[in-house]
Protein backbone atom coordinates (compact mmCIF):
# COMPACT_ATOMS: atom_id res chain seq x y z
CA UNK A 1 0.00 0.00 0.00
CA UNK A 2 2.63 2.53 1.03
CA UNK A 3 4.66 1.97 -2.13
CA UNK A 4 1.63 2.74 -4.28
CA UNK A 5 0.67 5.75 -2.25
CA UNK A 6 4.18 7.17 -2.29
CA UNK A 7 4.36 7.54 -6.05
CA UNK A 8 2.49 9.43 -8.72
CA UNK A 9 -1.21 8.84 -8.55
CA UNK A 10 -1.98 9.19 -4.87
CA UNK A 11 1.27 10.40 -3.44
CA UNK A 12 0.18 14.02 -3.04
CA UNK A 13 -2.53 15.27 -0.71
CA UNK A 14 -4.04 17.31 -3.56
CA UNK A 15 -5.12 14.02 -5.15
CA UNK A 16 -7.82 13.88 -2.50
CA UNK A 17 -9.14 17.38 -3.24
CA UNK A 18 -12.80 18.22 -3.87
CA UNK A 19 -14.50 16.09 -6.52
CA UNK A 20 -15.02 16.80 -10.21
CA UNK A 21 -17.40 14.09 -11.31
CA UNK A 22 -17.44 14.75 -15.07
CA UNK A 23 -14.58 12.83 -16.64
CA UNK A 24 -12.01 14.97 -18.45
CA UNK A 25 -9.91 13.85 -21.41
CA UNK A 26 -7.02 13.10 -19.04
CA UNK A 27 -9.28 11.03 -16.78
CA UNK A 28 -10.60 9.07 -19.77
CA UNK A 29 -7.01 8.41 -20.85
CA UNK A 30 -6.21 7.17 -17.35
CA UNK A 31 -9.26 4.88 -17.45
CA UNK A 32 -8.07 3.41 -20.76
CA UNK A 33 -4.58 2.83 -19.34
CA UNK A 34 -5.85 1.15 -16.18
CA UNK A 35 -8.25 -1.02 -18.20
CA UNK A 36 -5.36 -2.11 -20.44
CA UNK A 37 -3.35 -2.98 -17.32
CA UNK A 38 -6.02 -5.41 -16.16
CA UNK A 39 -8.14 -2.89 -14.23
CA UNK A 40 -5.69 -2.77 -11.32
CA UNK A 41 -2.88 -0.38 -10.36
CA UNK A 42 -0.36 -1.85 -7.97
CA UNK A 43 3.29 -1.64 -7.03
CA UNK A 44 4.30 -3.87 -9.93
CA UNK A 45 2.72 -1.94 -12.78
CA UNK A 46 2.22 1.63 -11.62
CA UNK A 47 5.55 3.09 -12.76
CA UNK A 48 5.22 1.84 -16.34
CA UNK A 49 1.52 2.72 -16.50
CA UNK A 50 2.03 6.31 -15.34
CA UNK A 51 5.09 6.83 -17.56
CA UNK A 52 3.20 5.62 -20.63
CA UNK A 53 0.42 8.11 -20.01
CA UNK A 54 2.80 11.05 -20.38
CA UNK A 55 0.69 13.26 -18.12
CA UNK A 56 2.25 15.82 -15.81
CA UNK A 57 2.08 15.09 -12.09
CA UNK A 58 -0.61 17.77 -11.68
CA UNK A 59 -2.71 16.34 -14.52
CA UNK A 60 -2.31 12.82 -13.17
CA UNK A 61 -3.43 13.91 -9.71
CA UNK A 62 -6.43 15.75 -11.17
CA UNK A 63 -7.54 12.86 -13.38
CA UNK A 64 -7.06 10.33 -10.57
CA UNK A 65 -9.06 12.64 -8.32
CA UNK A 66 -11.98 12.60 -10.75
CA UNK A 67 -12.06 8.82 -10.95
CA UNK A 68 -11.70 8.19 -7.22
CA UNK A 69 -14.40 10.69 -6.32
CA UNK A 70 -16.73 9.31 -8.98
CA UNK A 71 -16.34 5.84 -7.46
CA UNK A 72 -14.64 4.53 -10.63
CA UNK A 73 -11.39 3.83 -8.76
CA UNK A 74 -11.43 2.18 -5.34
CA UNK A 75 -8.79 1.33 -2.76
CA UNK A 76 -8.85 -2.43 -2.22
CA UNK A 77 -6.25 -4.57 -0.49
CA UNK A 78 -3.34 -2.25 -1.18
CA UNK A 79 -4.25 -1.71 -4.83
CA UNK A 80 -6.25 0.78 -6.86
CA UNK A 81 -9.01 -1.15 -8.61
CA UNK A 82 -11.13 0.27 -11.42
CA UNK A 83 -14.75 -0.82 -11.12
CA UNK A 84 -16.32 1.38 -13.80
CA UNK A 85 -15.95 2.03 -17.51
CA UNK A 86 -14.47 -0.89 -19.44
CA UNK A 87 -13.82 -2.66 -16.12
CA UNK A 88 -17.44 -2.61 -14.96
CA UNK A 89 -18.29 -6.13 -13.91
CA UNK A 90 -14.74 -7.35 -14.55
CA UNK A 91 -13.53 -6.63 -11.03
CA UNK A 92 -15.13 -6.95 -7.63
CA UNK A 93 -16.10 -3.81 -5.79
CA UNK A 94 -14.91 -3.31 -2.23
CA UNK A 95 -16.79 -5.36 0.32
CA UNK A 96 -19.92 -3.48 1.39
CA UNK A 97 -19.56 -1.30 4.47
CA UNK A 98 -21.71 -1.92 7.54
CA UNK A 99 -25.19 -0.61 6.82
CA UNK A 100 -25.05 1.55 9.95
CA UNK A 101 -21.93 3.31 8.56
CA UNK A 102 -23.64 3.95 5.23
CA UNK A 103 -26.75 5.13 7.09
CA UNK A 104 -24.65 7.49 9.22
CA UNK A 105 -23.03 9.05 6.15
CA UNK A 106 -26.34 9.25 4.33
CA UNK A 107 -28.01 10.92 7.32
CA UNK A 108 -25.36 13.65 7.52
CA UNK A 109 -25.50 14.24 3.75
CA UNK A 110 -29.28 14.49 3.75
CA UNK A 111 -29.17 16.84 6.74
CA UNK A 112 -27.36 19.48 4.71
CA UNK A 113 -23.92 17.90 5.24
CA UNK A 114 -23.78 18.97 8.86
CA UNK A 115 -25.05 17.75 12.21
CA UNK A 116 -25.15 19.92 15.30
CA UNK A 117 -24.96 18.84 18.91
CA UNK A 118 -28.60 19.83 19.36
CA UNK A 119 -29.74 17.66 16.47
CA UNK A 120 -27.43 14.68 16.89
CA UNK A 121 -29.72 12.45 18.96
CA UNK A 122 -32.69 12.85 16.62
CA UNK A 123 -30.48 12.15 13.59
CA UNK A 124 -28.40 9.25 14.89
CA UNK A 125 -30.34 7.34 17.56
CA UNK A 126 -32.61 5.63 15.01
CA UNK A 127 -29.53 4.28 13.19
CA UNK A 128 -28.09 2.00 15.84
CA UNK A 129 -26.48 1.85 19.29
CA UNK A 130 -24.86 5.12 20.34
CA UNK A 131 -21.35 3.65 20.71
CA UNK A 132 -21.54 2.04 17.27
CA UNK A 133 -22.53 5.32 15.60
CA UNK A 134 -19.92 7.25 17.59
CA UNK A 135 -17.31 4.76 16.39
CA UNK A 136 -18.35 5.42 12.81
CA UNK A 137 -18.11 9.17 13.38
CA UNK A 138 -14.62 8.86 14.85
CA UNK A 139 -13.47 6.75 11.90
CA UNK A 140 -15.01 9.13 9.36
CA UNK A 141 -13.24 12.00 11.11
CA UNK A 142 -9.91 10.12 11.03
CA UNK A 143 -10.10 9.58 7.26
CA UNK A 144 -11.37 13.14 6.72
CA UNK A 145 -14.76 12.29 5.26
CA UNK A 146 -16.20 14.43 8.04
CA UNK A 147 -14.69 16.87 10.52
CA UNK A 148 -15.93 16.94 14.10
CA UNK A 149 -15.47 20.47 15.41
CA UNK A 150 -15.26 21.10 19.14
CA UNK A 151 -15.37 24.84 18.51
CA UNK A 152 -18.80 24.67 16.89
CA UNK A 153 -20.14 21.48 18.52
CA UNK A 154 -20.85 20.12 15.07
CA UNK A 155 -19.72 17.58 12.49
CA UNK A 156 -19.35 18.80 8.91
CA UNK A 157 -19.14 16.55 5.86
CA UNK A 158 -16.34 16.77 3.29
CA UNK A 159 -17.21 18.33 -0.04
CA UNK A 160 -16.30 15.11 -1.87
CA UNK A 161 -19.13 13.26 -0.10
CA UNK A 162 -21.67 16.03 0.35
CA UNK A 163 -22.98 15.90 -3.21
CA UNK A 164 -22.33 12.19 -3.81
CA UNK A 165 -25.23 10.00 -4.87
CA UNK A 166 -25.94 6.82 -2.92
CA UNK A 167 -23.70 4.66 -5.11
CA UNK A 168 -20.64 6.89 -4.71
CA UNK A 169 -21.37 7.41 -1.01
CA UNK A 170 -21.47 3.64 -0.52
CA UNK A 171 -18.16 3.35 -2.39
CA UNK A 172 -16.53 5.78 0.03
CA UNK A 173 -18.03 3.92 2.99
CA UNK A 174 -16.63 0.62 1.69
CA UNK A 175 -13.12 2.09 1.59
CA UNK A 176 -13.06 3.52 5.12
CA UNK A 177 -11.31 0.43 6.49
CA UNK A 178 -8.54 0.75 3.88
CA UNK A 179 -8.16 4.47 4.54
CA UNK A 180 -7.81 3.93 8.29
CA UNK A 181 -4.56 1.99 7.83
CA UNK A 182 -2.90 4.50 5.49
CA UNK A 183 0.12 6.38 6.85
CA UNK A 184 -1.06 9.74 8.18
CA UNK A 185 0.88 11.55 5.45
CA UNK A 186 -1.20 9.79 2.80
CA UNK A 187 -4.63 10.12 4.37
CA UNK A 188 -7.25 12.32 2.79
CA UNK A 189 -7.08 16.09 3.10
CA UNK A 190 -10.30 17.79 4.16
CA UNK A 191 -12.33 20.53 2.56
CA UNK A 192 -15.76 21.03 4.09
CA UNK A 193 -18.84 21.37 1.96
CA UNK A 194 -19.68 25.05 1.73
CA UNK A 195 -23.34 24.54 2.59
CA UNK A 196 -22.38 22.40 5.58
CA UNK A 197 -19.90 24.97 6.87
CA UNK A 198 -22.40 27.79 6.39
CA UNK A 199 -25.14 25.87 8.17
CA UNK A 200 -22.76 25.00 11.00
CA UNK A 201 -21.78 28.66 11.43
CA UNK A 202 -25.38 29.87 11.46
CA UNK A 203 -26.46 27.19 13.94
CA UNK A 204 -23.54 28.12 16.18
CA UNK A 205 -24.75 31.76 16.26
CA UNK A 206 -28.30 30.53 16.97
CA UNK A 207 -26.94 28.47 19.88
CA UNK A 208 -25.48 31.70 21.31
CA UNK A 209 -28.91 33.31 21.37
CA UNK A 210 -28.70 34.42 17.70
CA UNK A 211 -26.04 37.00 18.60
CA UNK A 212 -22.28 36.41 18.70
CA UNK A 213 -19.34 38.83 19.02
CA UNK A 214 -17.65 39.53 15.70
CA UNK A 215 -14.25 39.39 17.36
CA UNK A 216 -13.17 35.78 17.23
CA UNK A 217 -16.41 34.57 15.65
CA UNK A 218 -14.49 32.69 12.95
CA UNK A 219 -11.97 31.18 15.38
CA UNK A 220 -11.76 27.48 14.68
CA UNK A 221 -12.81 27.82 11.03
CA UNK A 222 -9.28 27.17 9.79
CA UNK A 223 -9.78 23.40 9.93
CA UNK A 224 -12.32 23.43 7.12
CA UNK A 225 -9.88 23.62 4.23
CA UNK A 226 -11.00 26.80 2.48
CA UNK A 227 -8.42 29.16 1.06
CA UNK A 228 -10.55 32.02 2.33
CA UNK A 229 -13.26 31.27 4.89
CA UNK A 230 -14.59 34.81 4.71
CA UNK A 231 -15.31 34.55 0.98
CA UNK A 232 -16.50 30.93 1.07
CA UNK A 233 -18.70 31.04 4.14
CA UNK A 234 -19.26 34.40 5.82
CA UNK A 235 -19.75 36.84 2.92
CA UNK A 236 -22.47 34.73 1.19
CA UNK A 237 -24.36 34.55 4.50
CA UNK A 238 -24.12 38.32 4.90
CA UNK A 239 -25.03 39.00 1.28
CA UNK A 240 -28.05 36.71 1.54
CA UNK A 241 -29.30 38.26 4.76
CA UNK A 242 -29.01 34.99 6.67
CA UNK A 243 -26.50 36.67 8.99
CA UNK A 244 -26.31 40.40 9.72
CA UNK A 245 -23.31 42.40 10.89
CA UNK A 246 -23.44 45.19 13.44
CA UNK A 247 -20.70 47.21 15.06
CA UNK A 248 -19.56 44.40 17.35
CA UNK A 249 -21.88 41.45 16.75
CA UNK A 250 -23.00 39.01 14.12
CA UNK A 251 -26.71 38.19 14.41
CA UNK A 252 -29.23 35.85 12.85
CA UNK A 253 -32.35 37.95 12.04
CA UNK A 254 -35.41 37.31 14.19
CA UNK A 255 -37.49 35.44 11.56
CA UNK A 256 -34.68 32.96 10.94
CA UNK A 257 -33.79 32.82 14.63
CA UNK A 258 -37.35 31.68 15.38
CA UNK A 259 -37.44 29.30 12.41
CA UNK A 260 -36.69 25.58 12.47
CA UNK A 261 -33.32 24.08 11.59
CA UNK A 262 -34.81 22.82 8.32
CA UNK A 263 -36.08 26.29 7.42
CA UNK A 264 -32.70 27.90 8.12
CA UNK A 265 -30.97 25.16 6.14
CA UNK A 266 -33.27 25.80 3.17
CA UNK A 267 -32.45 29.52 3.29
CA UNK A 268 -28.73 28.74 3.34
CA UNK A 269 -28.95 26.23 0.48
CA UNK A 270 -30.73 28.86 -1.64
CA UNK A 271 -27.69 31.16 -1.48
CA UNK A 272 -25.40 31.55 -4.52
CA UNK A 273 -22.16 29.55 -4.30
CA UNK A 274 -19.89 32.49 -3.47
CA UNK A 275 -16.65 33.82 -4.95
CA UNK A 276 -15.42 31.00 -7.20
CA UNK A 277 -11.79 32.14 -6.96
CA UNK A 278 -11.74 30.89 -3.37
CA UNK A 279 -13.57 27.60 -3.94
Amino acid sequence: MKAILSAGLIGAASFWAAPTLAQSADALALMDAVAAAGCVVNEGNQEALFAALGQSSAALEASGNELLNAGILQLQGGELVMVGGACAGATETAAPAPESLVATMRAIRDNGCVVTEAGADALFLPLGPREEIMGHLRNLDTVNLIHMSRSFSSAVMADRVCDADDTVLESFAAQVGEMLILPASNQLSFTASRRGARTMFVEWIVSQGCRAPQAGATAGMGAFGFENTLASVIVPLLDGGVVESGEAYLTVPEPLCAATFAERRAAIEALPPGDAQFE
